[in-house]
């Protein structure tokens, strides 16, 4: 993970403050998920965290918990601090968002753009389950 250190802004932003700045940041479409935490993109590619002091920045990914159980984790890129400047926690966002569509793969057999983790080899998991 990725520690950032940055220049102080003049006047620290509040949790809430960053939240709604943040939103405007992030791939669309965005939801909240919990009272400090914020995913966005269609699939999730990014997740941040607003802490007291903190902003943790993540890539979305999935972990599978058996054959039908996908769990939505993060990949941490970036964590700085409540006074970092906003065009730096942008760049950031984009640096995870980036890092996760650059992993989608597409499926030759159905024609889609498949997240990796739906991947089976150089086949999604639906056209492979189609095989068999």
């Amino acid at each position: 993970m990725l520690r950032v250190p940055v220049l102080e802004a003049a006047e620290p932003r509040t949790i809430e403050c960053w939240l709604e700045l943040i939103e405007t940041m992030m791939p669309k479409p965005v939801t909240r998920r919990g009272p400090r935490e914020l995913v966005g993109g269609d699939p999730e590619s990014v997740i941040v965290r607003v802490g007291p002091t903190r902003i943790v920045i993540q890539e979305a990914a999935i972990r599978w918990n058996g054959p039908s159980h996908p769990e939505r984790v993060g990949v941490p890129v970036a964590d700085v601090p409540m006074r970092a400047p906003a065009t730096r926690v942008t760049k950031l966002i984009a640096r995870a968002h980036g890092r996760r569509i650059s992993r989608y793969r597409w499926c030759p057999m159905c024609r889609k753009v498949m997240q990796p983790e739906h991947m089976d080899g150089s086949v999604c998991h639906g056209c492979r389950s189609e095989q068999f």
